[in-house]
C-alpha cells in the first residue's frame, strides 16, 4: 500500500487521506515489497469520461438537426444530402434520452469513486461538467415534452 507525502512533519504523514487544506499535491512513495507498476486500468476515473461523452449525444442531436433544417431552408446542400443528415440526426437522437440517463448515473457513481483517486486521475470535473449537461439536457427534453403535451391538450 502507498502512503502519501508532503512537506507536513511526520506525524500527519501517516494518515491514508491526504490533507485537504493543503494545496500541495499528493506524492506517492513505494512501500518495501510493493508492487512498482499499478495496474492500467486503476488508473483513471473512467466513468467521468462516459459520463462527459454520454451528456454531449443530445446536444449534439439538436445541434445536427437544426443545422440540417437551416441549410435545407436556404438550400445550400440537395435534397438526398439532407435526407442523409437527418437520418444520421435520428439514429443520435434516438440514443438522447438513454444517454442522457446513462450520464447522469455514471457522473454520480464518478463523483464518488473520486475520492479513492489522486486529485489529477479522478477527473471530478469531467463527471460535474457531464453532470450538469446531462441535467440541462433532461430539462430540456422534459420541457419539450410538456410543451407538445400543453399544445395537443389544448387543440393546436
Amino acid at each position: 500500500m502507498t502512503l502519501p507525502t508532503s512537506a507536513l512533519p511526520p506525524t500527519s504523514r501517516m494518515s491514508l487521506k491526504p490533507d485537504p487544506s493543503t494545496d500541495m499535491p499528493t506524492v506517492w512513495t513505494q512501500m518495501p515489497g510493493e508492487n512498482t507498476t499499478p495496474p492500467a486500468d486503476s488508473a483513471r476515473n473512467v466513468l467521468a469520461l462516459v459520463s462527459l461523452l454520454a451528456s454531449l449525444i443530445f446536444p449534439l442531436n439538436v445541434a445536427l438537426t437544426a443545422l440540417g433544417v437551416v441549410a435545407m431552408d436556404n438550400h445550400l446542400i440537395p435534397e438526398k444530402a439532407m435526407s442523409i443528415v437527418l437520418a444520421v440526426g435520428g439514429v443520435v437522437g434516438t440514443l438522447g434520452f438513454p444517454a442522457m440517463l446513462t450520464a447522469i448515473a455514471t457522473g454520480h457513481v464518478a463523483l464518488v469513486i473520486a475520492k479513492r483517486y489522486s486529485r489529477r486521475a479522478a477527473r471530478r470535473w469531467m463527471a460535474i461538467v457531464g453532470l450538469i449537461v446531462a441535467y440541462l439536457c433532461l430539462l430540456a427534453f422534459g420541457s419539450v415534452i410538456a410543451l407538445f403535451l400543453i399544445a395537443g391538450l389544448n387543440g393546436f
